[in-house]
């Protein structure tokens, strides 16, 4: 539907120099702030996208414009994740940095988030405005939105937390750890409710489905794990989930070694979709 462009640059690089001759070889490179993390805003009328070099843009959808280019802060590392608040109220986003940089949104206004002993690697929105932030110190901290103060730190994960989720109704999260394992947090108490390990390499991705019956973990091992947790009963009120919203619709077959936990699917089953 459309596309907005990365940050560019042009580099000199000089080749060769003859002393004896008075021409310079040389070569001009135009090199890529590659795109490293993007999120559409609660309406989708806003993308925003992290970029290598620190800066995160700002687009609108209905004109393509592009509205804003903030700083993250001074350390210019690599944006590694990017999140609207559900309210539409506030950007977020973490780096290779132990700060958090939040804007209110529209108006830009920046505070940071101090905390943490490790660089972030992660962050979500709750339902209800709380913001979770996962680092590589081991430990996952839950701040209030209106008065920005953690309220709640977590000792998640042995040698760094990985990624963070929260299930739909911001009750409950997810973790996943470098060590490979994945847990299952309250949000309210800090409680750890679940545990699981079976990846060989450190959890990449994690995430609920919409009403917290299933957890699938990506790994680096190259492996998508799928955890029943219909026993856990993190989602009694169904009517607090929203309904899923399947925009699109892809070609392909998945084959499943289990039942799903809600029992549609039985062993074995192949479900085929089929492109627009």
């Amino acid at each position: 539907l459309h596309t907005f462009p990365a940050d560019v640059y042009e580099a000199l690089r000089v080749l060769d120099i003859d002393q004896t001759m008075p021409v310079v070889n040389y070569l001009v490179e135009t090199k890529f702030h590659y795109l490293t993390a993007v999120a559409f805003s609660p309406d989708d009328r806003y993308i925003a996208a992290g970029q290598a070099n620190g800066l995160v843009r700002v687009w609108s959808m209905e004109n393509r414009a592009l509205l804003a280019v903030l700083l993250a802060s001074r350390v210019l590392g690599e944006i590694r994740d990017v999140a609207f608040s559900r309210d539409g109220r506030f950007l977020a986003v973490c780096q290779d940095d132990r700060d958090i940089p939040v804007w209110g949104f529209p108006d830009y206004r920046k505070r940071m988030l101090a905390g943490h002993g490790g660089s972030v690697t992660a962050i979500d929105f709750a339902a209800g405005g709380m913001l979770a932030s996962a680092s590589e110190d081991g430990t996952v901290r839950l701040w209030r939105s209106d008065t920005w103060r953690t309220v709640r730190r977590i000792v998640a994960h042995r040698g760094g937390v990985t990624d963070v989720v929260f299930t739909a109704d911001g009750c409950f999260l997810a973790t996943g750890g470098a060590n490979g394992t994945v847990a299952v947090w309250n949000a309210s108490t800090g409680a750890n409710i679940a545990r699981f390990a079976g990846h060989e390499k450190a959890v990449s991705s994690v995430s609920f489905n919409s009403n917290a019956t299933l957890l699938a973990s990506g790994a680096r091992d190259g492996a998508v794990l799928v955890w029943d947790l219909s026993d856990l009963g993190l989602c009694g009120d169904l009517a607090r989930t929203p309904a899923p919203r399947f925009p699109a619709r892809l070609s392909g077959s998945v084959f499943l070694d289990g039942a799903s936990a809600d029992g549609s699917f039985a062993p074995g089953s192949c479900l085929l979709y089929t492109s627009p």
